[in-house]
């Protein structure tokens, strides 16, 4: 057996704490096995990482009054860059920061998006229009209610214009740290389809009229200011404030014979062990494992990779992850050494045995 004691402290300086190289010395040549014996880190994640804030709208670009109308569509993008607010936040603090975003002046990515599916290329703004002749913005209200810790967003257009405003899936997406749903939410594919929707039902009351997210179970409502049931509601409580539920500590090399499932598949992972997040906020994660759960080694170089990902196997940046330590076990297979004088031995005691007198 040999033993490695890992520190991500003493990694290389352009290397992250999520993320850093291990360059073995000699002897490991024959190891076969390898084993996580035990992990520490400090249970001080941050909550803000890679976050991602998208959503769409669709307006009535038409003049009021005018036979035909004609619906343009847009997705806009909030960007939440790291260090540009703090690692951690609570609800309320979240609630200012996806609030910040709608306000006056706040510079977002707009990318028009086409009836015939095509997104077109991202342009800086700082008004929140769809199309050049628009004269209004709809406000959008954040709300966090502290009794049932749910987010609602209240969107609010125009009394004589259809307006329609739904969020957008994306990485990471902080609409699912609010507790949105994650398969309610739209894809960039279902706004051209909406658009194309939308365009050829302008008249039908009964598809203006439905508050129930336009026969679609996805978060999108008109938000004609003169409509009912404009806010969009989490259907569950924020888990912003949640710590990381799971940790996996991954390698590329030391794990070939990891699985896991994907929409329903099996696939090759690199997950090495998932470590259950059950410590106090801001205390420490210490695992120790009474069954060493070993993966077979092929073909081990002098050098692997070692990282860690949380439970949406999204990699732990510098500023979400703490300095932590590991204790991995490799097994070596011993070569038999031979000796002149012991198989002389072992040949005489065997025909001793096999020749009693």
């Amino acid at each position: 057996m040999k033993y490695v004691h890992i520190d991500s402290r003493e990694r290389l300086r352009h290397e992250t704490k999520g993320k850093f190289n291990v360059s073995l010395g000699h002897g490991f040549s024959d190891c076969s096995r390898v084993a996580l014996k035990s992990l520490s880190i400090p249970n001080s994640f941050g909550n803000m990482h890679l976050k991602t804030m998208k959503w769409f709208e669709i307006v009535d670009s038409s003049a009021p009054g005018a036979p035909q109308r004609a619906y343009q569509a847009a997705i806009f993008e909030a960007s939440i860059y790291e260090g540009e607010v703090e690692d951690y936040i609570d609800n309320g603090e979240l609630q200012t920061l996806v609030q910040s975003a709608y306000e006056p002046s706040k510079v977002l990515t707009r990318y028009m998006v086409y009836a015939d599916g095509s997104i077109g290329p991202g342009e800086l703004i700082t008004e929140r229009r769809v199309f050049e002749g628009q004269t209004y913005t709809p406000t959008v209200a954040i709300q966090y209610d502290t009794n049932t810790y749910k987010f609602t967003i209240t969107p609010t257009g125009q009394a004589n214009r259809n307006h329609y405003f739904g969020l957008l899936v994306s990485e990471n997406s902080i609409f699912q740290s609010m507790g949105y749903e994650f398969v309610l939410m739209n894809n960039q594919a279902q706004v051209s389809e909406f658009l194309n929707t939308i365009q050829n039902n302008a008249f039908q009351p009964t598809f203006n009229n439905n508050t129930a997210k336009l026969d679609y179970v996805t978060y999108m409502k008109n938000i004609r200011s003169n409509k009912l049931n404009k806010f969009l509601k989490a259907d569950h409580v924020s888990r912003h404030e949640n710590h990381v539920r799971e940790i996996n500590l991954c390698s590329d090399v030391l794990s070939v014979d990891s699985y896991t499932t994907k929409k329903g598949l099996c696939r090759p992972t690199n997950i090495l062990e998932t470590i259950v997040n059950t410590s106090a906020k801001f205390s420490y994660l210490h695992h120790s494992a009474n069954t060493l759960y070993y993966h077979k080694i092929d073909g081990l170089k002098n050098t692997f990779d070692i990282q860690l990902l949380d439970e949406d196997g999204k990699e732990l940046t510098n500023l979400s992850c703490p300095d932590w330590k590991a204790v991995l076990i490799f097994e070596t297979v011993e070569k038999i050494e031979y000796h002149k004088e012991a198989i002389k031995k072992y040949n005489n005691e065997g025909y001793r045995i096999g020749h009693p007198f």
